[in-house]
């Protein structure tokens, strides 16, 4: 399957129709897509300037830029909900539910009950959880007594809207087995088809179901409600 023609067949305001070299980036030659270029643009206007940029050396090449509050700080939800987003100069492949590039990443800090931490990661492998870089006063109470009060959740594709869809799976996920501690494996399939049902509502033209009281994709300069073209939009139509 030829992953990248589908990356250039998002529709547009997802994907650029032509990729283009180093250069390209409209206004701005330090991407190497117009499509990040425009979605860098959006975001500064949206949520302002990133707290940090990671740059290769010695060429000065991006890797990513991140809008993260500082951890000494303790604040929660200081973008749109959200506690990070960063934007990514590559991209990687995600297999499911459709092969999609993957550029976009967006943190929440929840709490992770440890026996969910395995159907939660097999659910996608866009679901990532950092347990220690989280604000101080948690680690330094987890330094103190072992006890986690909160992880940061990530989740990762095309855009903070998608990567916020992720998040609340993992957040109602949590909420309905927090407290189911046996057959934990069955979880596994639960999980992924969950995930997979999202997501694909969301691709093709759904919206976002179920509702994510906490976001709202247009504070990221997105949309709320998406139609994609792909094979698995047809089997719902």
């Amino acid at each position: 399957m030829d992953y990248y023609s589908k990356y250039l067949k998002y529709k547009k305001k997802y994907l650029t129709s032509k990729y283009k070299i180093k250069g390209g980036g409209k206004n701005n030659d330090d991407w190497n897509s117009e499509y990040k270029a425009e979605k860098y643009e959006t975001l500064v206007k949206k949520i302002g300037n990133p707290t940090s940029i990671s740059r290769k050396f010695p060429n000065g090449e991006i890797i990513y830029v991140e809008w993260k509050v500082d951890r000494k700080e303790n604040k929660y939800g200081f973008y749109g909900n959200l506690d990070m987003i960063q934007l990514r100069n590559d991209e990687a492949i995600k297999r499911h539910p459709e092969p999609a590039p993957v550029l976009v990443l967006a943190g929440k800090y929840i709490n992770v009950p440890d026996h969910l931490f395995g159907p939660i990661k097999y659910a996608s492998e866009t679901i990532n959880i950092e347990q220690l870089f989280v604000p101080t006063k948690s680690n330094e109470k987890f330094e103190k007594t072992g006890k986690k009060d909160v992880a940061l959740v990530t989740g990762s594709c095309a855009s903070v809207t998608i990567s916020a869809i992720t998040i609340h799976f993992v957040e109602d996920m949590i909420s309905k087995y927090k407290n189911r501690k046996n057959n934990i494996e069955e979880l596994n399939k639960i999980f992924m088809n969950e995930y997979d049902k999202r997501i694909l509502n969301y691709l093709c033209g759904k919206g976002i179901v179920p509702k994510v009281e906490w976001l709202n994709p247009e504070y990221f300069g997105e949309e709320s409600i998406y139609n994609g073209e792909f094979e698995q939009c047809k089997k719902l139509k």
